[in-house]
């Protein structure tokens, strides 16, 4: 149905739901162009191009199966188990993931690009494509889609980042009073670890005191250990358990 917007993790559920008949390799990266990103207007102007697309052109849908909005959004269009109609000789095995905007005068970075890269992410992972089945519609067409301003290359590396993260290492830490005791536990997986929930929350359990909060965080510091952005997850191992992230990992 046109104009289901997502967020990341429905757009992954989605697709992992998806059991399409044809054989899906590769995904085809486009821009609008017109309507420009300053056009925007969400589910109104995902119906104006689907109104173009099937009037004017003549198609049966929309062209393209996902859309990135310039506000970050995520738009399912054209349901990814048919063939889209964005890439002449491209269609039956491609998913058409399309930005809302005008790359060629239109910054990407405030325009959408980085919920493009999570979104080909989850399409590249569900569907087994590596970075570089990653095209732009000019790889195959004599266009500058999706917008001069948007190179290829960099956009693989950044799919290629979020796809393989790098590997850190962790230390278990345990909380007890106002002790910290490292038991010097190293982790190789960083997605293992799943950072979640602010630091108050992470250790309420044996340390709700806010000054014991600061006490435990100059005792890391201290210790070359740093407090994860998005904080720790301490139901990762026993009660007072947490994890964190050395200075320097990598």
């Amino acid at each position: 149905m046109i104009g289901r917007k997502v967020g990341l993790e429905e757009l992954k559920s989605h697709l992992k739901e998806l059991a399409p008949a044809r054989a899906i390799n590769r995904i085809i990266v486009h821009h609008f162009y017109r309507p420009s990103a300053a056009q925007w207007k969400g589910l109104q102007t995902l119906e104006q191009v689907r109104r173009f697309h099937t009037e004017e052109n003549g198609w049966d849908d929309i062209g393209y199966h996902i859309v990135i909005g310039p506000d970050e959004t995520i738009w399912l269009a054209r349901p990814v188990e048919q063939s889209g109609a964005h890439c002449t000789g491209q269609n039956k095995h491609s998913v058409g993931l399309a930005f809302a905007a005008d790359f060629d005068s239109e910054d990407p970075k405030t325009n959408g690009l980085s919920a493009g890269f999570q979104a080909a992410a989850a399409i590249c992972e569900r569907f087994k494509i590596p970075s570089d089945g990653v095209y732009f519609h000019r790889d195959f067409a004599q266009k500058s889609c999706p917008g001069l301003k948007l190179l290829r290359e960099p956009f693989r590396q950044e799919i290629a980042k979020i796809l393989a993260p790098p590997k850190k290492n962790y230390v278990r830490l345990k909380i007890d009073g106002n002790h910290v005791w490292a038991a010097n536990i190293t982790i190789q997986d960083g997605k293992a670890v799943g950072f979640e929930g602010p630091i108050a929350k992470a250790i309420s359990a044996p340390c709700s005191d806010q000054k014991r909060i600061i006490v435990i965080r100059d005792y890391l510091a201290s210790h070359n250990i740093i407090i994860p952005p998005d904080g720790w997850r301490p139901d990762l191992g026993p009660a007072g358990t947490i994890l964190a992230c050395t200075k320097g990992s990598s």
